[in-house]
Parts: C-alpha cells; sequence; structure tokens
C-alpha cells in the first residue's frame, strides 16, 4: 500500500471520529481509487456510507469488500448492522454468525448479536451476547447501553435505570469508550432514561418522578446540539424530546415554559405534530389561561386524528 493511500485512509478515519462523515467518505474514496480492491477501503467506503443513512451504496460497497475477502469480519459484522436496520435480523444474524467466525475482536460482534437476538426478542441469548462484550471491554459504551436497552424491554426498570447511570457517569469522568462520539452515547442515555419516568408518570406522580423526566430530557436536547450535525437526531426525534420536554414543564405546572417549548418543537417538524401534541399543547394554553389559543389547538387536535 503506498503513503499516498495510508494518509488517505488516516484522514478518513480521523474525519469519521469527528462526526464529518462527508469528508470521510471523500477520503476513504480517494483512497479506494489508488486501491480499488482494497477490502478495508472497500468496507469503510460502505459504513460512512450506511453511517450517513445510505443503504443502498452502504450495502453494495461492504458486500463488495467481502466478496474481495470472505473472512473480513468487521465488513460481515458491519452487514449484519445494515440489514439490521432494515429490519431484516434473521438476514443480519447470518453475517454476525459469520463475522465471529474470523474475528480478532469478538466484543465487537458479541454486541451486534446482542442487539440482534434483542430485535428477534430472544432474550436470553441478547443477555449472553451482550456480558460477553462487556467483560471483553468493560468501558465500551455500546454494548452497555444495548444491554440497557434490553432490560428496559423486559420490563427489568431499576436494573435499566442502573446501567444508563452508570454509562452517563463514565461519560462525564470521560472513561466511557463508544463508536465514535460520547455525546451520543450519553445523549441516547439519557433518552432513555427520559421514556422510563416517562412511561412511570401518573396523575399523581411525585415531583421527584416529574423532575427526572424532564430532567433528562433537558439533556437529550442539550447533548444533541454538541453532536456533528451527521449524527444528530431527525427532525421528527427532535421533535419528540422536545415535546417531551415541553410535557415535562406542564406536569411541573410552569405553563409557560411548556408552551415555549412545544410551540418550538412544532417548529422543528410540523409534520409530526399529532393529535397528541395538539392536545398538549391545549392544556397547556388552558392553564396558562390563553383559552383562544387553546381552542385552536384542540380543533387542530381532532382534525389531526
Amino acid at each position: 500500500m503506498t503513503e499516498a493511500y495510508q494518509k488517505y485512509m488516516s484522514e478518513g478515519e480521523e474525519a469519521y471520529y469527528k462526526g464529518d462523515l462527508e469528508k470521510a467518505l471523500e477520503c476513504y474514496q480517494a483512497a479506494l481509487s489508488l486501491n480499488p480492491d482494497h477490502p478495508e477501503a472497500l468496507k469503510n467506503v460502505g459504513w460512512t456510507f450506511y453511517a450517513a443513512a445510505d443503504f443502498v451504496n452502504g450495502i453494495a460497497y461492504t458486500q463488495r469488500a467481502i466478496e474481495v475477502d470472505p473472512t473480513c469480519w468487521r465488513a460481515l459484522s458491519n452487514l449484519g448492522c445494515m440489514y439490521l436496520a432494515l429490519n431484516e435480523p434473521e438476514k443480519a444474524l447470518s453475517y454476525a454468525e459469520r463475522a465471529l467466525v474470523y474475528s480478532n475482536s469478538p466484543e465487537i460482534v458479541y454486541c451486534n448479536l446482542g442487539n440482534i437476538y434483542t430485535s428477534l426478542e430472544k432474550f436470553n441469548q441478547a443477555e449472553a451476547s451482550y456480558m460477553l462484550s462487556i467483560e471483553k471491554e468493560p468501558h465500551a459504551g455500546a454494548p452497555r447501553l444495548g444491554y440497557a436497552n434490553l432490560l428496559k424491554k423486559m420490563g427489568r426498570l431499576d436494573d435499566a435505570i442502573l446501567w444508563l447511570n452508570q454509562i452517563i457517569e463514565d461519560y462525564e469522568m470521560r472513561e466511557v469508550k463508544p463508536d465514535p462520539h460520547p455525546w451520543k452515547v450519553a445523549r441516547d442515555c439519557h433518552k432513555n432514561l427520559g421514556e422510563i419516568y416517562g412511561s412511570l408518570l401518573r396523575e399523581d406522580s411525585p415531583l421527584e418522578l416529574c423532575e427526572k423526566h424532564s430532567y433528562h430530557f433537558q439533556k437529550v436536547v442539550e447533548l444533541d446540539a454538541e453532536c456533528h450535525p451527521s449524527i444528530r437526531l431527525p427532525k421528527s426525534d427532535l421533535h419528540w424530546a422536545y415535546t417531551n420536554l415541553g410535557g415535562g414543564f406542564y406536569n411541573l405546572k410552569e405553563y409557560e415554559k411548556a408552551i415555549e417549548i412545544l410551540e418550538y418543537a412544532g417548529s422543528i417538524a410540523v409534520e409530526a405534530n399529532t393529535h397528541d401534541y395538539y392536545n398538549l399543547l391545549g392544556y397547556c394554553y388552558e392553564m396558562a389561561g390563553q383559552q383562544d389559543k387553546a381552542e385552536s389547538a384542540y380543533k387542530k387536535a381532532m382534525e389531526a386524528e
């Protein structure tokens, strides 16, 4: 491999870990132009396309890497991730199992297997896979976040909360090792915690629970703003996070603040303004004494049904 090839690959990796997917793709493709059949370059181009939500090119380049080198375990593992994202877990599992045969970093593949088994609702296999990954890399963010998601899905909410808080604590101490961005992992932990506390809210919920719900969604939007644009939440997800944050302030009886946040949420993605969104906004207007706006919001809620 030439010095120029290595230079482009190094620059691509640096750009990728900074979240600059456009620059990373440019560098990896430049390396590929110098060595069109190198599986590492093909694999990196494919993964960067996938990270940019271009599944067609992501799969095409990754499959080409496997054609060139059928033992390229990272390409096999990556292809498993792609098919899982496309909601094809059985196909994802076949590639992850092949990756495990050749892998010299099995903790990565075990984490992917945990995600796949969770999708297949094979919870015992998922738990075993996550544990094997965590044993080999105790400070990695991805397998611990995956395991916390599994616990949440299994209804073991207290255990999920413990794991998610530990990852956040490690992030704050800069001891977490996610791929590739610690603030993204922390954001997703807060998102999960916000969802858990939100699921526990009732009309007579204690103030402490309402505060935790609001706090975690506040952290979601703050940490998302720190992410490179290429890995920020989609507008619909950001709308959802702000709506939950607004709902949190409604529960805290801070109606003016809730209205401000909900109106901002509505401006992010108008298509995401559902019946529930308008109903919540209407409640906030009503409690704030803005009856005309409340009636307008309720009308929109009925139209959105």
